[in-house]
């Protein structure tokens, strides 16, 4: 599991969320409230398919860009992030073993999978990669 996993909290703006979904790997970001408790995530695609054209052809411009692009440059500096935010995710507890999660992984079709606690704070997160990687170190 990786603990250090891109997120934002829910009462940051739209600007904000979406500089962290461009600096973010995979471009996803979770959210989380103030007590650290998941309550979705955001990626590039609902951006693209939920922003407005003007802040579409912006987002859109600022994916090709080499460089990070700032919070300033990003629609959604006046707004929250809940117009975006896709909840009931399909999440992990550390107790899940590796098949388990990586038939979660593929039945999904996501890249990760947050790991969350019993009262749903945010613990980590587990990657596809990470899933095949261990089950072939486990095989070996």
């Amino acid at each position: 599991m990786q603990t250090s996993v891109p997120h934002v909290a829910t009462n940051q703006s739209l600007a904000i969320a979406l500089a962290a979904v461009l600096a973010a790997p995979e471009r996803t970001v979770l959210v989380v409230d103030a007590a650290h408790r998941l309550q979705g995530q955001i990626n590039a695609s609902i951006a693209i398919e939920r922003l407005s054209n003007d802040e579409r052809a912006s987002f859109l411009s600022a994916l090709q860009q080499r460089d990070p692009v700032a919070a300033t440059g990003l629609p959604g500096a006046d707004r929250g992030l809940d117009e975006l935010l896709q909840g009931d995710l399909v999440t992990l507890v550390p107790a899940t073993d590796l098949i388990t999660a990586a038939r979660q992984v593929l039945a999904r079709g996501t890249v990760t999978l947050p790991v969350v606690d019993e009262d749903h704070h945010l613990l980590g997160a587990v990657s596809r990669r990470a899933l095949l990687r261990a089950l072939l170190q486990q095989n070996s």
